[in-house]
Formats: C-alpha cells, structure tokens, sequence
C-alpha cells in the first residue's frame, strides 16, 4: 500500500513538471494540498511553482560541477526540460548527450526529485501528527480516483497538451459519428469564426471529449437539427452546441442516462475538458424551438504575437500559413514605419527581420528597435539570404534564420524564442 501510494506520488510530480508555467493548473493541483503548509491564500499555483524550482535547484551539486558528472547532468536535465521550456532534443543538444543517455538522466532526475518531495511529505506529516497521514492519504486517494478518473488521466498523460486545431478535430469528430446522424435523421450545420486560437489539449484528448459529447446529443434528439458554432473568448474559445429537437421532446433523463444514473458520456467530456482547464455546460431550454444547449469552454494556447518585417508580401504570406494553427499570431510590416509603428503598438514578442530591404535596410531597424525599451528584451531573429550571423550577434540579434525557410525550422525558433521568455518571466517573478 506504502509503495502504491509513493507511486502514484510521483506520478503526479511528473505531471505538474509537465505544466510547470501553468500556474492555474498547479493551484488546483493534489501536490498542493500534500506539500504546501498555512492556510489557503489563492497563491497555491505560484508556492508550488516555487518550490518545484527550490527542489530541483537543492539537486545541483553544492561545487562546481561538469556536465560529465551525473549529478550535474540530472540537475540541468531538470531545468532545461521544466524551467526553460526546452524540448527533449533541444535540451540533449544543449547538454551534448545521446537521446538515450537523456531519457536516463531524465528518468533519474524525477525519481530523485519526487524522493526529495517525498521525503519533505514525510516529514511535514511527522511533524503534524497522524491527521495529516491520513489527511495525505485521502488526497492521494482522491488523486488516484475511480476507475475512470484513471483511465482519464492516463489519456490526458500519454496524449500531452497539444496544442489541437478545433477546426481540423471537429471536422473529424462530425466524420466518426456521421452514421449515427444518419441512422437518428439529425442535420448538422456548423459555424466557426475565422483564426480561432488553438486548443490548449491534444488532438485525441480533444476529440474523445467532443465524440463524448455528440454521441450523447445525437442519441437524444432524434429527428431534429444541431447547431455547432465556435468564438474566440478571454483564454477560451466558447463552442456552442445547440440541439433542435425534432419530437420537440426532452432528452431522455435530461443529464441522466437510461438507468437513471450520470451519463458517463457527459463525464467524460466535462472532466477532459477540466483536466485542461475548460469546462461544460448544459441546459435545457423549454421552448418549441430549442431544446438542449452545451456550452463547451476550451481552453485556448496562449498566442505570441510575431512581427515579421520584411518587404516581400509572399515571403510574409508563407510564414502565415506555416504558423496558421500553431501558437503563434503574426503582425507583418512591409517597411521601416510599419515596423517602428507596431513595435510600439503592437507589443510583439518575437520578431523575424529581414536584412535585404529598400530604403533601411535590416541592420538599421535592428539597432533602432533595440533602442526602443520596450524590445530590448523581445527575442529578435534575423532571417535572410545572408549568413552573417556575427553582425548580426554583434547587433542583439538572439538568432538567425537562413533563407529558404522550412515550416519546422520556423516553429524550431520560434518555440525556442518563446521558451527563452517563459524562462526569463519565471526568474523575474521568482527574484521579486
């Protein structure tokens, strides 16, 4: 029982390293309430954050240290991969590893970590008594859940975050249960705005939660018409599903399945979504037109606005299809007043600049923006034909971009610019 417990104890380390910037995810999180001591202040997110970090950094050797040395090698597998956002290879090239010797680092660092964390537990409990035991092993039980709990969250584990286009995961969802539709004489119409953000939950966590959904909607209004429409909210995107029934009936149960009890259906939809940091909604509308509605609120990827400053409109319409469903949303500039105008308007935090332009070339907005300081601290990629990475370097450039460009080596930069952000907003929040 003892090493089931510790078991499932890390396991829920590895998951709040997986959203370690994800403060909101951490406030609600099992760890919370098993580590954190005081009464609840609101900061539980921002504590726990913390004390992963004071955790990780208690594993960095006490002097010196080499990258040859295991030791060193688990304290900056940790860092990298959690604090600094990198990716697995990004952080095996940093570290000038094989990908196997890394998932070993990997490995042993979150079992020495979770052993810190465990033993930290272990001793708050000792220090408060046997209430906090057994306070501690309902939260873990609570952590572990019923059956489906698990299975959920086994799925949430072994799909990741994502992000997933609604657009692409719908259309998909609507294919699988088109038979259905079919069979219970149901029309379908669906209406999304344009240049929704992503969803902040993979693509498979995503579809079983809507399939979950619509399977339960379709089963129930017979006959009748379904209405989908999906807008951009304040870090959501609220997609709307509205169920005209045909026999102008209610769903058999409202809520409740055929035997009286909670649909699983629904539960398995509203709970994917709130491991995500979404939520669902029904209600039934008593009216001769509508019946069902369901509010489903997706969580949406943050979006890091990108300045390209180059004066081929082509070259900036490819990158906007190379970035159309990722998380990125593109401010382009043509010119030198464009640019100057939506660096200080448009607040960017990454910008993409090309060197060969008429009138001033990019050297000269380089060394302007970095003047501006609002843009000191912006990650500024120069992407040319020209391989002078040196000037550029010399000039503040963070890294350069050769022409031609390929969608993966864009996202490459770009995601490892936002992650050099993530990094630097965590030391600042912590050193404040």
């Amino acid at each position: 029982m003892f090493a089931m417990e510790q078991r499932a104890f890390s396991e829920q380390v590895r998951d709040a390293l997986i959203r370690f910037h994800d403060r909101a995810y951490l406030q609600a999180h099992p760890l919370a309430r098993l580590l954190l001591s005081g009464p609840l202040d609101g900061q539980e997110g921002a504590r726990l954050q913390r004390l992963l970090l004071d955790t990780i950094e208690e594993m960095k050797p006490q002097i010196g240290g080499q990258i040859a040395q295991p030791e060193w090698r688990r304290y900056r597998c940790l860092f990298l991969r959690y604090v600094e956002g990198l990716t697995h290879e990004q952080a095996t090239q940093r570290l000038n590893i094989s990908h196997r010797q890394g998932h070993r680092d990997h490995h042993e660092a979150v079992e020495r970590l979770s052993s810190l964390l465990w033993q930290r537990r272990q001793a708050q409990s000792s220090a408060r008594g046997g209430d906090a035991v057994a306070s501690g092993q309902k939260v873990m039980g609570e952590a572990t859940g019923s059956p489906l709990e698990v299975e959920l969250r086994k799925l949430e584990q072994a799909a990741g975050h994502g992000p997933a286009n609604l657009a692409m995961v719908l259309s998909a969802a609507l294919g699988t249960v088109a038979d259905l539709a079919a069979v219970r004489q149901v029309q379908v119409q669906v209406s999304l705005e344009p240049d929704l953000p992503p969803v902040a939950m993979s693509a498979d966590a995503l579809r079983h939660a809507l399939l979950s959904v619509l399977s339960y909607v379709l089963e129930n209004c017979a006959g009748g018409s379904i209405d989908l429409g999906a807008a951009p909210a304040t870090g959501s995107i609220q997609l709307c599903l509205v169920a005209r029934l045909g026999n102008l009936g209610r769903p058999a149960g409202g809520r409740d399945g055929a035997g009286g009890g909670e649909d699983t259906r629904l539960t398995v939809g509203e709970r994917l979504l709130e491991l995500h940091g979404g939520s669902l909604e029904l209600a039934w509308q008593p009216t001769l037109a509508v019946a069902t509605t369901v509010l489903l609120r997706l969580p949406a990827v943050e979006q890091a606005s990108v300045l390209i400053i180059d004066d081929s409109h082509d070259f900036v319409q490819l990158l906007q299809r190379y970035l159309r469903g990722h998380p990125y949303e593109v401010l382009p500039a043509h010119n030198a007043e464009q640019a100057r105008q939506l660096a200080c308007e448009g607040r960017p935090q990454i910008v993409i600049l090309d060197v060969l332009m008429p009138s001033q070339d990019g050297w000269q907005i380089l060394q302007h923006l970095r003047r501006l300081d609002q843009m000191r601290e912006v990650p500024i990629v120069i992407c040319s034909v020209l391989n002078d990475r040196t000037l550029a370097q010399s000039l503040g450039a963070t890294r350069f971009l050769s022409k031609p460009v390929t969608q993966r080596a864009l996202l490459a930069v770009l995601d490892e610019c936002r992650a050099m952000r993530a990094a630097s907003r965590a030391r600042s929040a912590n050193s404040g």
